[in-house]
């Protein structure tokens, strides 16, 4: 059954990985080695779902969204969470409030050239979508640190070519 904030929903997963990934040493013996950068995106679209294989059965997604959402990936930015057009559409319909940013025209392969965007990573931005999600902003998540907040207090920018 859908619910009424998918799309919330995933970006709340996608400022939490970046959040905790950014606080996950590379090397726990040599900390100069920095913490784990990942880039995210997400798109939003049909897909079908199947279970597949008897011996080592796996869910997995079959579609065109699928392939377009590993696009947003792997056209993102460090530390920064792209989107599609659909999946910002999405974004905004479910919380109109939603701080987004578009990055121009970016050429993707097997698409053409896109508008992407990126999602806003201010505290504002992070609390008004976990609140969407009905969590409360200073849950903890083992560390004794409120979640995301070292990371989205202020907004980050990066200048794109």
């Amino acid at each position: 059954e859908k619910q009424r904030n998918h799309t919330v929903r995933v970006a709340l997963m996608a400022l939490d990985a970046i959040n905790i990934c950014n606080r996950t040493l590379v090397d726990e013996e040599d900390p100069k080695a920095g913490y784990v950068r990942i880039r995210v995106g997400f798109h939003s679209g049909p897909v079908v779902a199947s279970v597949v294989g008897e011996l080592n059965p796996r869910y997995c997604l079959f579609g065109d969204s699928v392939n377009y959402a590993s696009r947003m990936e792997s056209n993102s930015l460090e530390n920064q969470i792209n989107m599609s057009p659909q999946g910002r559409q999405s974004l905004v319909e479910q919380l109109p409030e939603v701080e987004t940013s578009s990055r121009g025209i970016i050429p993707i392969k097997g698409k053409g050239s896109i508008e992407c965007f990126f999602l806003g990573q201010s505290e504002a931005n992070y609390k008004l979508i976990i609140e969407e999600c009905g969590m409360d902003v200073n849950e903890d998540v083992g560390s004794g640190i409120p979640l995301g907040m070292e990371v989205y207090e202020q907004d980050i920018t990066i200048d794109v070519e």
